[in-house]
């Protein structure tokens, strides 16, 4: 199948002081193809829309 969106292997690690990351995403992937139906669901402010 087709897909729309397609992301392997994504690592996401934010600065959190000199030379100390916070690796808040390890490894992962994501696919959507056609027909498909996602949410993004999370607390106020928690950066859904970012």
């Amino acid at each position: 199948m087709d897909s729309l969106v397609k992301l392997e292997n994504i690592y996401v690690s934010y600065g959190v002081g000199k030379n100390q990351f916070l690796q808040a995403s390890y490894n992962t992937s994501l696919e959507v193809n056609k027909g498909d139906m996602i949410a993004i669901i999370g607390e106020s402010g928690c950066g859904k829309s970012t």
